[in-house]
């Protein structure tokens, strides 16, 4: 190994002071040249970690671990960009703290406690740099977009564009965790890296987001670079790699589901949905007996998780990814990928904070999750991501019914009383609250629960005046709360919300076709024509802002005012 400047500037020295040796060779009784981060004996004697000295000097993985705090604060300043947190300096003479890491366990229903980095010792400078800085780095790095790993300041500067928009893009991997990957990757070497086509999916999305033309116009270069990245993907990965190849191939059908490459996008989704089941994510925590281990058939799983924010990884792992099929699957008619609910066991995600402060239940088994909270089985906690999967659940089974020649009675009320049950959850104080204070966050799941009740009472509204009571109720409900994102400004491009105000809009234009022709004791007293236009004016004024610079969106736009002619 070569020697740092540190090293070499010690490395012929005279014999060190009394007490200034490294606590490995004074243990030793050997002599010491006080070289850093490792001295030449312990150099010699192959040892991997950084020397300790009892003088207060800070070794590599002390510096690491600083690091890491200092992302985790970026992290917090990025996700609350309001709030102001109080910063600890460091006392470059303070006695140092070691991490001792946690064993390995041998069953993955009883996980060691997350363990996660304090406050932050001084404000984080690591990836902050100004517009001017990063058009400055662009200018100064030519050909960057060309490199698998572009340079590292414009790496930095990609992921920051990254970080405040990962729930958009499906990300379900540990931030503080992945930013501390790309802090190993610059130091510890190639081998630690995180997996190339995970990298190049967040320098795409930096990319994409860039408002810089600059920047921007190599968007294809590093789509076409992440798409041979996925299809070379090698076997054999380690556990960590597998969930980071999940997420490069989530991240990249949300990407498509953006812009509008809706067939690719579903190809992407379809591979998400493969490798999830394939590893039997689906069976995290389950209560059941595994069949096909015990049919004798061959089953791939990962090691047991090492602590509770790798099993939230792969829990929420599993969610996000079948989310997002069935999702679009509904939303577009189509059947999902993944079809049968009835083989998941996996308990339903908690937000990444509740893992980390290890707030989740520990030690609990699960089965047949999807199927016991539609039958109303409250036996599986609410996390803090659940509503969102449950909104998608009951709007993928409500978008069922439409295409359904018989409905049975039963299932129609079951259904919506489980509609309204999660409204009222979604819509309680506590969650209220963190719902003004993040709509962008709540605003899908919210978006979901009221197209739910349209699309389940849609095809009734003809005959039953409550139906079609409920069906504008919810239409007005979800265009008061778009009115209310639009005045927060909290209407990002994003391809499944443009799709949802498509599919609210055509719902509004069918009720406008259908109550004239109702008798006059039969249409709604409450919503005149007029108000149901403006319902139907402000889904697609939100359409065009969710769809922004999408194909899809154009022809969605174009076909509701081809159906409804004086349309926005």
């Amino acid at each position: 190994m070569a020697n740092s400047p540190e090293t070499s500037a010690q490395g012929s020295s005279a014999p060190l002071q009394r007490g200034k040796a490294c606590l490995n060779c004074r243990r030793r009784k050997m002599k010491c040249d006080g070289a850093r981060p490792v001295c030449s004996q312990c150099q010699r004697a192959g040892r991997d970690e950084d020397c300790e000295y009892a003088d207060g000097g800070r070794t590599r993985t002390q510096i690491l671990q600083d690091t890491i705090a200092e992302l985790e604060a970026r992290i917090e300043e990025l996700e609350n960009p309001g709030h102001t947190t109080s910063v600890t300096l460091h006392d470059p003479h303070a006695p140092q703290m070691r991490a001792h890491p946690s064993s390995s366990p041998t069953q993955g229903q009883n996980l060691p406690v997350a363990s996660t980095s304090g406050q932050a010792s001084r404000q984080l400078q690591f990836y902050a740099q100004s517009p001017t800085q990063f058009e400055q780095g662009i200018a100064a790095a030519p050909g960057w977009w060309e490199y698998d790993e572009p340079p590292t300041h414009i790496a930095r500067a990609l992921i920051e564009l990254f970080l405040p928009n990962t729930a958009q893009f499906g990300f379900f991997l540990n931030t503080t965790r992945f930013l501390s990957a790309t802090v190993i990757m610059s130091t510890l070497g190639q081998e630690n890296r995180p997996l190339p086509a995970l990298m190049t999916s967040v320098y795409l999305i930096g990319v994409h987001l860039s408002t810089s033309p600059e920047v921007k116009q190599h968007e294809g270069a590093f789509l076409s670079r992440l798409r041979h990245q996925l299809a070379i993907v090698p076997a054999g990965l380690q556990p960590n790699q597998v969930m980071q190849a999940i997420q490069a191939e989530v991240v990249l059908a949300s990407y498509l589901f953006r812009v509008g490459n809706i067939v690719e996008a579903r190809y992407h989704s379809s591979a998400a949905v493969s490798l999830v089941l394939g590893y039997r994510l689906h069976k995290i925590r389950s209560a059941e007996m595994d069949v096909n281990a015990l049919g004798g058939e061959f089953v791939v799983t990962l090691p047991p998780p090492q602590d509770v924010i790798e099993e939230g990884e792969r829990i929420n792992g599993f969610w996000i990814t079948m989310v997002m099929d069935k999702e679009w699957a509904a939303a577009l008619g189509m059947p999902a990928t993944a079809g049968n609910d009835d083989m998941i066991d996996t308990p339903f995600p908690w937000n990444e904070r509740a893992y980390e402060q290890n707030l989740v239940p520990i030690g609990n088994l699960y089965s047949r999750t999807v199927q016991k909270f539609l039958s109303g089985d409250t036996t599986n906690p609410l996390g803090g991501e659940a509503p969102c999967v449950q909104a998608t659940i009951l709007f993928e089974r409500a978008s069922q019914f439409t295409f359904r020649q018989l409905v049975a009675h039963a299932d129609y009320l079951s259904l919506d009383a489980r509609i309204d049950e999660v409204r009222q959850i979604v819509f309680s104080l506590e969650t209220l609250q963190m719902l003004q204070a993040n709509l962008r966050l709540y605003l899908p799941t919210c978006t979901l629960l009221y197209l739910s009740t349209m699309k389940l009472h849609s095809r009734f509204i003809s005959e039953n005046t409550v139906a079609l009571a409920k069906c504008l109720t919810a239409a007005n409900d979800l265009v008061v709360l778009l009115q209310r994102a639009r005045e927060a400004q909290s209407l990002p491009a994003s391809g499944i919300m443009g799709t949802l105000c498509y599919l609210a809009s055509q719902e509004i234009i069918r009720y406008l076709t259908i109550i004239p022709t109702l008798p006059p004791a039969r249409r709604p007293r409450n919503f005149s024509r007029d108000m149901v236009v403006a319902m139907l004016t402000t889904t697609m004024v939100a359409l065009e802002a969710f769809g922004a610079d999408s194909s899809l969106t154009v022809s969605q736009l174009a076909e509701l005012r081809n159906a409804f002619p004086g349309t926005p």
